[in-house]
């Protein structure tokens, strides 16, 4: 198997982790529930973008098309399966690069400077995933941009194009 950079990213999540786990026993009560009131919201969306890139790419194994359940225009925006999951190893790295610094902070007693690492991890993870940088499939971020837009504000003006005619049977019994 060739060194590549996730195999490095994965180094890097395992060594991050086996130190969080040995350490995080030896911390006061109020530091591991610190660390789990920040670190936990992080888990399942990466968790969930990990578990999407591997269907997608079971799907282009099968032989599916699930592109067609996109309309033509977004079609060109979806990104393989492994760079799916490639995403969710940098923003897991990311994330275990600052909880194992967390640990190690509040295992050297430096709380006041603990503050900072939740500030830093939000703004990683955000930098990582939507900040202009070299990537491929960058126009994936807008899609998924405009793809949150619509689940948070679902009520938009609409052109009336996209629905259907109104039922004119209404008044018949």
């Amino acid at each position: 198997m060739p060194f590549t950079s996730q195999v490095m990213g994965g180094m890097f999540c395992a060594a991050c982790t086996a130190y969080i786990l040995l350490e995080v026993q030896h911390l006061p009560s109020t530091a591991q529930s610190a660390m789990l009131v920040i670190f936990q919201p992080v888990v399942p969306p990466i968790v969930m973008l990990w578990l999407w890139g591997g269907r997608v790419k079971g799907f282009k194994d099968a032989g599916v098309d699930y592109e067609l359940c996109f309309a033509a225009n977004d079609r060109k925006h979806l990104m393989p399966g492994e760079a799916i999951q490639a995403l969710a190893l940098l923003l897991g790295s990311i994330s275990a690069g600052h909880a194992a610094l967390m640990c190690k902070l509040a295992a050297a007693k430096a709380y006041t400077m603990t503050e900072a690492v939740p500030i830093l991890l939000y703004m990683s993870l955000f930098a990582a995933a939507f900040l202009p940088w070299p990537m491929p499939h960058a126009g994936s971020r807008m899609f998924f941009l405009s793809t949150v837009q619509r689940v948070v504000l679902p009520l938009q003006v609409s052109s009336g194009h996209q629905h259907a005619p109104p039922c004119s049977c209404a008044g018949r019994v």
